[in-house]
């Protein structure tokens, strides 16, 4: 079992590792659009992936942690049906102290590579907001061309986003309710008692 002082020291290791892999080729980027003068550039870009990735970190990691809290908080069924899993799972007495132990560092390096998704996608959200009139009608839905350029590409980011959230959450929201006993597998069928639902 992992000690809980050395919980903050790995945290704090993954976001040193993500910043020093981001920091060679930003600053390579740095020099060359400072080269040809156009710096301004840069800076825009630089500031749109800080505020995109922070944005999108928190939201997914507030998403996630407050349904897998949520599913924590459910009441396991019977003692005789826990002591008969057939799937072997550890008891409740076993998995809440470290359920406890590694949520919140869980959901920050989840929050981390969620906001760097979302990080990545400056481009489309600058395409987005800077959006201009072809002056030529698509004929099949009557919309400018422009909305196919510059505002579908976000749209479609952002669907594709909001679905993966979503699902990681569906999916470890699930397992949190099995491991907890909101959910109890037995021979006959899945079993549930009466449990917080998600809010996402």
């Amino acid at each position: 079992m992992l000690p809980r002082s050395l919980i903050g020291p790995i945290v704090l290791a993954f976001l040193a590792l993500n910043l020093a892999s981001q920091a060679l080729p930003l600053y390579t980027d740095y020099l060359w659009f400072q080269e040809v003068s156009f710096a301004s550039v840069f800076t825009t870009m630089l500031w749109y992936k800080i505020a995109l990735g922070v944005a999108g970190g928190l939201v997914f990691a507030l998403i996630l942690y407050l349904n897998v809290r949520l599913a924590a908080r459910s009441k396991g069924g019977d003692v005789l049906i826990e002591l008969e899993d057939p799937l072997g799972l550890p008891s409740r007495l076993v998995i809440e102290p470290l359920f406890r132990r590694f949520l919140l560092p869980g959901v920050i390096i989840l929050g981390i590579l969620g906001g760097m998704h979302a990080a990545g996608q400056w481009e489309t959200v600058l395409r987005f907001l800077n959006a201009q009139p072809f002056g030529v009608q698509d004929p099949l839905f009557g919309r400018d061309i422009g909305f196919y350029v510059f505002r579908l590409p976000l749209l479609q980011t952002l669907y594709g986003w909001v679905l993966m959230a979503l699902g990681i959450t569906f999916l470890l929201t699930i397992a949190t309710y099995v491991l907890h006993r909101g959910i109890q597998i037995t021979r006959a069928a899945p079993w549930w008692p009466r449990t917080p639902g998600l809010i996402s």
